[in-house]
């Protein structure tokens, strides 16, 4: 299990659909099938699925624990193991000049999305997409919620960074 490569978030995001919380939830669900312990994940990606998901190793063991509980076969039932992940990410904090972007959406997701969500895909499907404090936050909060937008924290060359230690 690697960290999401959130730098071809282009790709990964918009062409494959896939989210950070979908990609997390696939190595979490892979995890458990394989009978891994917590610790088997590295630390920055379990960093990452705490910050989105919010499963830490406690929640990883309750878990576990529940699906060992409820079939003798649970390895063989990877459905078993996804109902018992969250369903839609952690409400995050974002920032307001965080780029928002859209997934490619398709016709029958473009039709459910009520006036306030298209203005936001609009907005946001443009080239660089657009920045949080220009968009509806809480349109933006649902269709993140649905996995049809995609969040980028911009990085120029001239920012420095500062990574603290993991506690």
């Amino acid at each position: 299990p690697q960290l999401f490569p959130y730098h071809l978030g282009e790709f990964v995001c918009r062409q494959m659909r896939l989210t950070p919380f979908k990609y997390y939830a696939s190595i979490l669900v892979d995890a458990m099938r394989e009978d891994h312990p917590y610790d088997s994940i590295p630390n920055f990606t379990a960093a990452d699925i705490v910050r989105i998901m919010g499963i830490g190793r406690n929640e990883y063991i309750a878990i576990m624990v529940q699906a060992k509980s409820k079939k003798l076969m649970w390895r063989m039932n990877k459905g078993l193991v996804k109902d018992l992940l969250p369903q839609s990410p952690l409400n995050i904090q974002i920032d307001p000049w965080w780029l928002v972007h859209v997934v490619n959406l398709g016709e029958t997701e473009y039709r459910q999305l009520d006036p306030t969500e298209a203005t936001v895909c609009h907005i946001a499907a443009r080239p660089g997409g657009a920045r949080y404090a220009d968009l509806n936050g809480m349109a933006v909060r649902q269709l993140y919620q649905r996995g049809l937008v995609w969040l980028e924290v911009p990085v120029r060359p001239e920012d420095h960074l500062s990574i603290p230690p993991l506690e």
